[in-house]
């Protein structure tokens, strides 16, 4: 028996997965950048 995740293609569950990642990189504030707002540095990262 399969197990499903609720996402139709690979690809669109590794880019929901990378975007979970940097947003938990930003609250542990391992990146840091005073300069920026917390959107513009996930954006950054997620392009």
């Amino acid at each position: 028996m399969a197990i499903t995740t609720g996402f139709k293609e690979f690809e669109s569950a590794q880019r929901t997965l990378a975007g979970i990642a940097i947003v938990h990189m930003i609250r542990k504030v391992q990146i840091n950048d005073t300069k920026s707002t917390v959107f513009k540095i996930f954006c950054s990262l997620a392009s």
